[in-house]
């Protein structure tokens, strides 16, 4: 599947920045309908101006809806394929609907939750993520960091390593009996050689369990 990126900010009071619309979002579809290219969804805009619509952006590893009204937009979009981050968000979503009590599990890196104070402390818990980068993401990053560009490579990666540890610290504490963890620290780390790199995520804390 195509989306449609936002590489420029929308102009300050357009359509797309009143909708909360950011750059690096991803535009996938509107009332239902998927958007594949500009001149698709510049025709679909035209269509229905003035008439309230449901936009649908892939923003990181969620997908939001933000509804506005149709027209121009004021934003910048290439095509870009999302195929492996909406699969990402849709293997995520389909285990906190077979584990939805993963949700409740309360995840802090302050030393407590206020109102709910720590009735039972049960164990230091970690959780690891390893995340391959292939060398052409290694040169484009470097090619961009030289520029002082942002490198949206590493920001992905560290995002999809992120969520995942921080999904394996919930199972952990719930395989503890725990409610939270508490003291959360997330530390990164590069792992390179024979040209290909590795990036290195550890979430550490400790499973508590909270008063109701």
């Amino acid at each position: 599947m195509i989306g449609l990126q936002v590489v420029a900010v929308p102009a300050e009071g357009s359509a797309g920045q009143k909708a909360g619309i950011y750059k690096d979002d991803f535009i996938i579809g509107v009332d239902g309908e998927n958007i594949e290219t500009v001149d698709q969804l510049i025709e679909l805009m035209t269509e229905k101006a003035g008439i309230l619509v449901n936009v649908e952006l892939l923003r990181g590893q969620i997908v939001v809806s933000k509804v506005i009204e149709a027209g121009t937009l004021g934003i910048n979009l290439v095509p870009e394929i999302v195929d492996g981050l909406l699969e990402k968000v849709a293997s995520r979503q389909d285990a906190l609907k077979a584990e939805p009590h993963l949700l409740e599990v309360i995840l802090t890196t302050a030393p407590y939750v206020e109102t709910r104070p720590v009735v039972e402390t049960l164990d230091i818990v970690s959780a690891e993520c390893v995340i391959g980068m292939n060398v052409f993401k290694d040169v484009f990053v470097a090619v961009r960091d030289m520029v002082g560009g942002r490198s949206k490579a590493y920001q992905n990666a560290l995002g999809e390593a992120k969520q995942e540890c921080l999904m394996e610290l919930r199972k952990i504490a719930v395989s503890l009996n725990a409610n939270a963890v508490i003291g959360v620290s997330l530390n990164y780390s590069e792992i390179s050689g024979s040209g290909k790199s590795m990036l290195f995520l550890v979430a550490t804390g400790t499973a508590v369990k909270l008063s109701p």
